[in-house]
């Protein structure tokens, strides 16, 4: 006679449990991909804001010694800057309003020998909703500039220039700094050593 072997399946718990780790282990995944979305966001909103700074840098150069003179005039519609400055290539950033305005292009007019800077403005929340642009202190609206050289220029006094992107609740952060020679790094500490403003590797 022949040994039967019982076949035994799932019990109705075992099912339950089974599903019940699969729905944790798919909750945990979209979790961690929603995040690294989130991420990708602010790191891209971060490096708009970069290239930004650096296209005013280049803008400058370009400007040459017409910065801080009559010669140079900023277009009134786009660009944000206080009429009692001199007219520089002024990037202005308002933590308020999630907004940078930047300048973006020069036009050269022969008949009038007059250069005209015109801006652009980005929103941070049009890149990364969950982001918020950050300065190194809570000041409002921080306005800087760039000589020929590439130095930075300030309007008011000296300032650390730190801007960021965080996220809005587990404040991650992605940055950069512009330290007055108009180098920039890579950073994510706004009050950071003197000795080591740029707390991440050059780029």
């Amino acid at each position: 006679m022949g040994i039967r072997h019982r076949q035994r399946g799932f019990t109705l718990i075992e099912m339950v449990i089974v599903v019940g780790l699969i729905g944790i282990l798919m909750g945990i995944a979209v979790f961690a991909l929603e995040r690294g979305q989130q991420e990708d966001r602010i790191a891209r909103a971060a490096a708009t804001l970069r290239h930004r700074v650096e296209r005013a840098q280049s803008l400058a150069a370009v400007a040459g010694s017409r910065l801080g003179t009559n010669r140079l005039e900023l277009d009134a519609g786009s660009c944000a800057f206080n009429p009692a400055d001199p007219p520089q290539l002024w990037v202005t950033v308002d933590p308020a309003t999630n907004r940078i305005t930047s300048p973006a292009s020069v036009q050269y007019d022969p008949g009038r020998d007059m250069m005209t800077v015109f801006c652009e403005t980005v929103n941070v929340d049009t890149i990364s909703p969950e982001g918020q642009l950050e300065v190194s202190a809570p000041i409002g609206v921080f306005t800087f500039a760039f000589a020929a050289n590439g130095r930075v220029i300030y309007s008011g006094a000296p300032r650390d220039v730190f801007l960021s992107v965080s996220h809005r609740v587990h404040q991650r952060v992605f940055g950069f700094r512009v330290l007055d020679s108009g180098f920039m790094c890579r950073a994510s500490i706004a009050d950071a050593d003197p000795a080591n403003l740029c707390d991440e590797d050059p780029s």
